[in-house]
């Protein structure tokens, strides 16, 4: 089924792949996505090789060969998917979520909600908040107790699990309204945890979410408090190394 009124806005990125494929392989559609191409093979943050090329050949070793009915397919290009399963869909050049032209193709739109997937650090500023739509953004940490950066890392430090939380995005960092928030185990490799498993358990949560959507025609949604829980920033690499060494015991 197609959601009429909630469209994607998307990077080229596991994150991106992962929403999308988990949405099509139970049936459902956006009514239009909004991708922003970089045009270069550099890669912005959250990509990797296979994000920006177009080469069959390039393979990045760090991602499993073999699929399984619980992961995606990060190998397949976004555009691809787009195009195989005739998804409404523009291409916007540039590395900007908030460049004008991205915000002028989200006020041709007609519809209300966007759930956003873009480059990592990439923050909504007031412009493209302030136009009448509502983003929905999937963070890999408990809200409000893990804002910020890799947060899915201090997790499994600090609880030995990961969270991912689903919310709206305002002006202030990880401060919307929260709509759903799900717990899971920590991954058996923990090798996988950048490309691959978070962006696994956000894709399980946008599911959710949308499947709920569909049954009530409504997002649930409750404040938080912008002064309660902590902000985390890029973890240090000792510290990642240590997060990923626990979920090989």
């Amino acid at each position: 089924m197609i959601l009429q009124d909630i469209g994607m806005v998307l990077v080229s990125s596991s994150r991106s792949k992962a929403y999308l494929q988990i949405l099509l392989k139970h049936d459902i559609k956006p009514s239009h996505v909004i991708m922003i191409d970089h045009q270069r093979e550099t890669l912005l943050p959250g990509q990797r090789i296979s994000d920006v090329s177009q080469s069959q050949e390039i393979k990045d070793s760090s991602v499993p060969k073999k699929k399984s009915q619980d992961y995606f397919n990060p190998e397949e290009q976004l555009i691809e998917t787009l195009t195989k399963h005739h998804i409404s869909h523009e291409i916007i050049y540039s590395q900007d979520v908030n460049n004008p032209h991205v915000i002028s193709a989200l006020k041709n739109r007609r519809e209300k909600y966007f759930i956003y997937s873009g480059f990592g650090g990439g923050i909504l500023k007031s412009d493209i908040l302030n136009i009448g739509k509502d983003f929905i953004h999937i963070h890999s940490g408990l809200i409000p107790s893990y804002r910020g950066s890799t947060t899915i890392y201090y997790s499994i430090l600090n609880e030995n699990k990961c969270t991912a939380t689903a919310f709206f995005l305002n002006e202030h960092l990880d401060s919307g309204d929260i709509i759903k928030i799900k717990e899971f185990p920590k991954p058996k490799n923990g090798e996988t945890i950048d490309f691959i498993y978070d962006a696994h358990i956000r894709s399980l949560l946008l599911l959710e979410v949308l499947q709920e959507y569909i049954k009530i025609g409504a997002f649930k949604r409750r404040a938080q408090s912008a002064q309660q829980g902590e902000t985390y920033f890029i973890i240090h690499p000792v510290l990642k190394h240590l997060a990923i060494l626990t979920c090989k015991k």
